[in-house]
C-alpha cells in the first residue's frame, strides 16, 4: 500500500468480507527493512512503505485459493499497489520469518522500550496516525506493527544514540501520552 493509514482502512473490509484471514498483520517498510539487515535476507518486496501479510487456512487447496484470490481483488481495490502470493515453502518463510524478527531488529539497532496497545480494529488507522505524529511532537523514533485483524499494537520507542538524559525524558513523554 501507499501509506499505512490506506492499508489499515482496508482492514475492516477484508473481516467484513466473506473471506476472512486467519492473521492479519501490518507493518512498514522501515520494519521490513530492519528485519532485512538483522536476517542478512531479503524480503520478497520492501518498495512499499506499508504491507498487509495474511494467512488463510482451509480443507483444501482449491479453498485457500478462493479465499485469499476474493481478498487480493479487495485490497486492490481498496488501493493496494501490488499483491505477493507466497505461493512456495520458501517464499512463505522469508515473509515470516522477516516478520517474526522485527523486535529483535529493532533491539539489534537501538535501545527500545516497548508498548503493546489495543484498540477496537476501526481505531487502528487513528492510534497509528496518533503514534506518527507524536513522533514528531516528542522529537523521538517510534516504531510499530502488529495484528491488524485484532487490535493489538506492538508499539517501540527507539534511542538510537541519544544522549542518556535527553533518551529518559523523550521516552517518558512519548510513554506518558
Amino acid at each position: 500500500f501507499p501509506d499505512l493509514a490506506l492499508a489499515i482502512d482496508t482492514v475492516p473490509k477484508i473481516i467484513k468480507s466473506k473471506s476472512i484471514p486467519t492473521a492479519i498483520e501490518f507493518m512498514e517498510r522501515e520494519a521490513i527493512v530492519g528485519a532485512e539487515e538483522f536476517l542478512g535476507k531479503k524480503f520478497p518486496d520492501n518498495s512499499s512503505n506499508a504491507y498487509l501479510l495474511l494467512k488463510f487456512d482451509g480443507n483444501s487447496t482449491e479453498e485457500i485459493e478462493r479465499e485469499y484470490e476474493n481478498v487480493a481483488k479487495l485490497c486492490l481495490e481498496c488501493g493496494a499497489y501490488d499483491v505477493l502470493i507466497a505461493d512456495t515453502d520458501e517464499r512463505n518463510e522469508s515473509i515470516w520469518s522477516a516478520r517474526g524478527a522485527f523486535l529483535e531488529a529493532f533491539k539489534a539497532s537501538s535501545e527500545i522500550d516497548e508498548c503493546d496497545v489495543v484498540v477496537p480494529i476501526d481505531k487502528i488507522p487513528e492510534f497509528v496516525e496518533y503514534t506518527n505524529s507524536l513522533e514528531g511532537e516528542v522529537g523521538i523514533k517510534i516504531r510499530s506493527f502488529g495484528h491488524a485483524g485484532d487490535g493489538n499494537l506492538h508499539i517501540y520507542v527507539c534511542r538510537y544514540g541519544m544522549p542518556q538524559d535527553e533518551w529518559e525524558a523523550k521516552c517518558k513523554a512519548a510513554m506518558d501520552d
